[in-house]
């Protein structure tokens, strides 16, 4: 079934593709299960992962609750418990970006034997500081002026670029619930993190960072802080989801490093 019922009734949609051990993807705010497709990570992943693809609330065809209330982390991570739980799934692994990978620490860090390893892509463990505020409130301001208004922004700034289809992308953002949208931007400045749980989370970690994107500093020192993690910079790209082309080298080489798709075929 594609629908799971939340903790709070919302219900999550998802979708499989994909044989192999379970990995669960994570998208980031404004975007669905269908960037993984567009982008190129799908394709780069089925062939060893069973893939479990889940719009985040707020987001594609999941519900949009206007409540800022209900986008607290914690009940995201709800949320994917639903769905894992409802396709009968006991340990799986997580690759998340940005607002993905906030809601992967956090269920690392409450479901410490059922996530066997983490990719945090765009994001960190850590509430957030000043300067994302203001980014946010900039987003948030924009956003009441209209989506349109909004769409075009990201447009001038060619965050439709890498999209093989821009037009399919800049259509599914015109097509966003705004005021949901606006509650689940507010609601992550609310994130309270989890970087005292770090020292506990033992399952393999890479933390991924663009280079442009001033959040290397924090993706940095979550490396630091997690017993088995490794840490990438990449060189030439910001915070803005980009092709896999770029991120699954990294991908492929932590996860030939742990072993963890010999695991997933040996298991499947």
């Amino acid at each position: 079934m594609p629908f799971a019922t939340s903790s709070d009734g919302a219900r999550i949609f998802s979708t499989t593709m994909g044989q192999g051990t379970p990995l669960v993807l994570l998208h980031g705010t404004t975007h669905s299960w269908e960037s993984w497709q567009d982008l190129g990570y799908i394709d780069g992943l089925k062939d060893h992962f069973q893939l479990i693809l889940i719009d985040a609330r707020g987001h594609g065809q999941s519900d949009k609750p206007h409540a800022v209330s209900a986008y607290a982390m914690a009940q995201q991570a709800d949320d994917v418990m639903a769905v894992v739980d409802s396709l009968g799934i006991g340990c799986f692994h997580l690759f998340g970006y940005s607002l993905g990978a906030m809601t992967g620490f956090h269920l690392a860090a409450r479901e410490p034997e059922r996530v066997q390893s983490l990719i945090s892509y765009g994001g960190d463990p850590y509430p957030p500081n000043s300067r994302y505020k203001t980014s946010i409130a900039d987003d948030i301001a924009i956003l009441r002026e209209g989506v349109p208004a909004w769409v075009d922004l990201m447009e001038r700034l060619g965050v439709f670029d890498q999209y093989p289809e821009p037009a399919a992308r800049k259509q599914r953002l015109l097509a966003v619930d705004p005021d949901a949208l606006i509650a689940s931007i507010l609601a992550s400045v609310e994130n309270p993190g989890v970087g005292d749980a770090l020292e506990h989370l033992t399952m393999p970690c890479l933390v991924i960072a663009g280079q442009l994107a001033g959040g290397n500093e924090p993706a940095r020192q979550a490396a630091a802080e997690l017993p088995v993690a490794d840490f990438v910079s990449i060189t030439g790209i910001g915070h803005a989801m980009v092709n896999a082309q770029i991120i699954l080298p990294y991908v492929r080489a932590f996860y030939e490093r742990f072993g963890v798709t010999a695991a997933a075929n040996e298991s499947a």
